[in-house]
């Protein structure tokens, strides 16, 4: 949970992790990497696997565009956005979270 600690070192609330992600009807969209609801972000970590497996592929493209459909604005990350010395994760987790509504003094 690498990127957990990144984005919340820099300032960015903490996100619910590995969530469930439900439509009204109660029908699972997904579980994602992290959530903050209350803003209408989900930030995905998108590893090889997601890359190379196709059957991995076809789930996560379905995945993001159910929640999409159900509002929320999806941030999908690489461990090079993670794992670099100015990670570029944390200005576009922040850019999603003000687009939803959220502000810091930082």
């Amino acid at each position: 949970m690498r990127h957990r600690v990144v984005l919340t070192q820099a300032g960015l609330p903490e996100p619910l992790l590995d969530r469930e992600v439900r439509d009204p009807g109660g029908r699972l969209a997904g579980i994602a990497d992290a959530v903050w609801p209350e803003h209408g972000v989900i930030a995905e970590v998108e590893s090889d696997h997601h890359r190379t497996s196709r059957s991995q592929w076809a789930r996560d493209i379905e995945k993001h565009r159910a929640y999409a459909a159900l509002g929320f604005e999806v941030v999908r990350l690489t461990s090079a956005h993670i794992r670099h010395p100015h990670p570029l994760a944390v200005p576009m987790v922040r850019d999603a979270l003000r687009r939803g509504g959220w502000s810091s003094a930082r």
